[in-house]
Protein backbone atom coordinates (compact mmCIF):
# COMPACT_ATOMS: atom_id res chain seq x y z
CA UNK A 1 0.00 0.00 0.00
CA UNK A 2 2.75 2.29 0.47
CA UNK A 3 4.25 1.96 -2.67
CA UNK A 4 1.03 3.12 -4.30
CA UNK A 5 0.70 6.26 -2.14
CA UNK A 6 1.29 9.05 -3.90
CA UNK A 7 0.58 11.67 -0.87
CA UNK A 8 -0.69 14.37 -1.19
CA UNK A 9 0.14 15.11 -5.07
CA UNK A 10 -1.93 11.50 -6.40
CA UNK A 11 -1.75 10.43 -9.96
CA UNK A 12 -2.83 14.18 -11.53
CA UNK A 13 -0.25 15.85 -9.24
CA UNK A 14 2.35 13.63 -10.40
CA UNK A 15 1.26 14.02 -14.32
CA UNK A 16 1.49 18.22 -13.52
CA UNK A 17 5.22 17.94 -11.97
CA UNK A 18 6.06 15.51 -14.78
CA UNK A 19 4.38 18.26 -17.76
CA UNK A 20 6.02 20.96 -15.78
CA UNK A 21 9.65 19.39 -15.86
CA UNK A 22 8.81 18.47 -19.73
CA UNK A 23 8.21 22.35 -20.15
CA UNK A 24 11.24 23.43 -18.77
CA UNK A 25 13.53 20.47 -20.57
CA UNK A 26 14.60 23.03 -23.69
CA UNK A 27 15.56 25.84 -21.30
CA UNK A 28 17.23 23.12 -19.06
CA UNK A 29 19.01 21.47 -21.90
CA UNK A 30 19.69 25.17 -23.74
CA UNK A 31 20.93 26.67 -20.25
CA UNK A 32 23.08 23.09 -19.57
CA UNK A 33 25.09 23.57 -23.33
CA UNK A 34 25.00 27.16 -23.04
CA UNK A 35 27.22 27.70 -20.08
CA UNK A 36 29.33 24.08 -19.86
CA UNK A 37 32.80 25.43 -19.09
CA UNK A 38 34.30 22.63 -21.62
CA UNK A 39 35.56 23.82 -25.20
CA UNK A 40 32.89 21.69 -27.24
CA UNK A 41 29.89 22.62 -28.66
CA UNK A 42 32.14 26.08 -30.05
CA UNK A 43 33.19 26.92 -27.17
CA UNK A 44 35.52 29.61 -28.83
CA UNK A 45 32.47 31.56 -29.59
CA UNK A 46 30.16 30.49 -26.63
CA UNK A 47 32.39 31.69 -24.09
CA UNK A 48 32.84 35.38 -25.73
CA UNK A 49 29.05 35.13 -25.97
CA UNK A 50 28.59 34.44 -22.35
CA UNK A 51 30.99 37.58 -21.19
CA UNK A 52 29.03 40.16 -23.43
CA UNK A 53 25.44 38.53 -21.92
CA UNK A 54 26.89 39.29 -18.93
CA UNK A 55 28.09 42.20 -20.02
CA UNK A 56 24.67 43.46 -21.14
CA UNK A 57 23.14 43.15 -17.99
CA UNK A 58 24.80 45.81 -16.40
CA UNK A 59 24.89 47.96 -19.35
CA UNK A 60 22.23 49.98 -18.66
CA UNK A 61 23.85 51.80 -16.09
CA UNK A 62 27.42 51.83 -17.77
CA UNK A 63 28.95 52.74 -21.13
CA UNK A 64 26.50 51.35 -23.65
CA UNK A 65 29.19 49.53 -26.46
CA UNK A 66 27.71 47.92 -29.33
CA UNK A 67 28.31 44.47 -28.55
CA UNK A 68 26.01 45.36 -25.64
CA UNK A 69 23.70 46.80 -27.47
CA UNK A 70 23.81 43.60 -30.25
CA UNK A 71 23.67 40.98 -27.70
CA UNK A 72 20.49 42.87 -25.66
CA UNK A 73 19.07 43.63 -29.70
CA UNK A 74 19.35 39.98 -30.35
CA UNK A 75 17.83 38.79 -27.55
CA UNK A 76 14.69 40.62 -28.37
CA UNK A 77 14.63 39.74 -31.38
CA UNK A 78 14.56 35.53 -29.95
CA UNK A 79 12.85 35.82 -26.78
CA UNK A 80 9.88 35.08 -28.69
CA UNK A 81 10.23 32.27 -30.37
CA UNK A 82 12.29 30.49 -27.37
CA UNK A 83 8.76 31.21 -25.29
CA UNK A 84 7.02 29.68 -27.92
CA UNK A 85 8.58 26.54 -27.88
CA UNK A 86 8.70 26.11 -24.25
CA UNK A 87 4.66 26.84 -24.47
CA UNK A 88 4.35 24.46 -27.51
CA UNK A 89 6.27 21.81 -25.50
CA UNK A 90 4.30 22.39 -22.19
CA UNK A 91 1.11 21.54 -24.20
CA UNK A 92 1.51 18.64 -26.20
CA UNK A 93 3.42 17.45 -22.24
CA UNK A 94 0.36 18.07 -20.89
CA UNK A 95 -2.19 16.79 -23.09
CA UNK A 96 -4.11 13.36 -22.18
CA UNK A 97 -6.30 11.38 -24.17
CA UNK A 98 -10.11 12.66 -23.67
CA UNK A 99 -9.21 15.25 -21.50
CA UNK A 100 -9.01 18.83 -22.28
CA UNK A 101 -6.58 21.04 -20.91
CA UNK A 102 -7.66 23.80 -18.67
CA UNK A 103 -7.15 27.37 -20.09
CA UNK A 104 -4.00 29.02 -19.21
CA UNK A 105 -2.77 25.81 -17.65
CA UNK A 106 0.35 26.37 -19.44
CA UNK A 107 0.48 30.47 -19.22
CA UNK A 108 0.39 29.33 -15.06
CA UNK A 109 3.81 27.42 -15.13
CA UNK A 110 5.86 29.61 -17.12
CA UNK A 111 6.55 32.77 -14.89
CA UNK A 112 10.00 31.91 -15.45
CA UNK A 113 9.28 32.34 -19.27
CA UNK A 114 7.69 35.61 -19.22
CA UNK A 115 10.36 37.13 -17.15
CA UNK A 116 12.52 35.93 -20.11
CA UNK A 117 10.62 37.24 -22.51
CA UNK A 118 10.38 40.79 -20.51
CA UNK A 119 14.25 40.69 -19.82
CA UNK A 120 15.77 41.49 -23.40
CA UNK A 121 13.10 44.50 -23.78
CA UNK A 122 14.01 45.99 -20.42
CA UNK A 123 17.34 45.87 -20.72
CA UNK A 124 17.30 47.37 -24.52
CA UNK A 125 14.65 50.20 -22.64
CA UNK A 126 17.31 51.40 -20.10
CA UNK A 127 19.81 51.21 -22.43
CA UNK A 128 18.07 53.69 -24.92
CA UNK A 129 17.66 56.06 -21.55
CA UNK A 130 20.98 55.48 -20.50
CA UNK A 131 21.61 56.54 -24.51
CA UNK A 132 19.62 59.66 -24.69
CA UNK A 133 21.09 60.13 -21.26
CA UNK A 134 25.17 60.70 -22.23
CA UNK A 135 24.27 62.40 -25.60
CA UNK A 136 21.21 64.72 -24.52
CA UNK A 137 19.34 63.33 -28.32
CA UNK A 138 15.52 62.78 -27.47
CA UNK A 139 15.38 61.57 -30.50
CA UNK A 140 16.06 58.88 -31.86
CA UNK A 141 17.05 57.48 -28.44
CA UNK A 142 14.09 58.00 -26.41
CA UNK A 143 11.53 57.14 -29.46
CA UNK A 144 13.06 54.10 -29.53
CA UNK A 145 13.08 53.63 -25.58
CA UNK A 146 9.34 54.35 -26.63
CA UNK A 147 9.32 51.07 -28.69
CA UNK A 148 10.77 48.59 -25.64
CA UNK A 149 8.36 50.27 -23.56
CA UNK A 150 5.34 48.71 -25.73
CA UNK A 151 7.05 45.91 -26.05
CA UNK A 152 7.14 45.50 -22.24
CA UNK A 153 3.38 46.67 -21.78
CA UNK A 154 2.60 44.05 -24.55
CA UNK A 155 4.51 41.36 -22.17
CA UNK A 156 2.82 41.98 -19.42
CA UNK A 157 -0.49 42.10 -20.98
CA UNK A 158 -0.05 39.10 -22.03
CA UNK A 159 0.99 37.71 -18.55
CA UNK A 160 -2.19 38.92 -17.00
CA UNK A 161 -4.17 37.14 -19.70
CA UNK A 162 -3.15 34.06 -18.19
CA UNK A 163 -3.80 34.92 -14.91
CA UNK A 164 -7.52 36.58 -15.56
CA UNK A 165 -8.95 35.64 -19.19
CA UNK A 166 -10.61 39.21 -19.32
CA UNK A 167 -7.60 41.18 -20.04
CA UNK A 168 -7.71 39.84 -23.00
CA UNK A 169 -9.18 43.46 -25.08
CA UNK A 170 -6.02 45.29 -23.09
CA UNK A 171 -3.58 42.87 -24.30
CA UNK A 172 -5.08 42.69 -28.12
CA UNK A 173 -4.84 46.45 -27.60
CA UNK A 174 -1.39 46.08 -26.42
CA UNK A 175 -0.31 43.53 -29.41
CA UNK A 176 -1.63 45.97 -31.83
CA UNK A 177 0.34 48.97 -30.50
CA UNK A 178 3.32 47.38 -29.91
CA UNK A 179 3.48 45.92 -33.42
CA UNK A 180 2.73 48.88 -35.43
CA UNK A 181 5.17 50.76 -33.45
CA UNK A 182 8.03 48.56 -33.76
CA UNK A 183 7.15 47.70 -37.63
CA UNK A 184 6.74 51.48 -38.18
CA UNK A 185 10.56 51.82 -36.32
CA UNK A 186 11.83 49.42 -38.22
CA UNK A 187 10.69 50.38 -41.59
CA UNK A 188 11.38 54.46 -41.39
CA UNK A 189 14.63 53.84 -38.80
CA UNK A 190 16.47 50.77 -39.22
CA UNK A 191 15.72 50.05 -42.93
Amino acid sequence: AILHDWGDYGHEGLHQMGSQLICNYPSLVFSFVFFIPIDIFQGFIRFPTIIAAFHTLYSPFSEVRFLEFYVADVMSSLAKPFIDVALITCWLSSYSVGKELEAGACHNKMGWAIFAWYLPFHIRFWQCINKWWVTGDAFPHLVNAGKYFASILMILSNYLVGREPSWINISLLMYLLSTRYSYTWDIFMDW
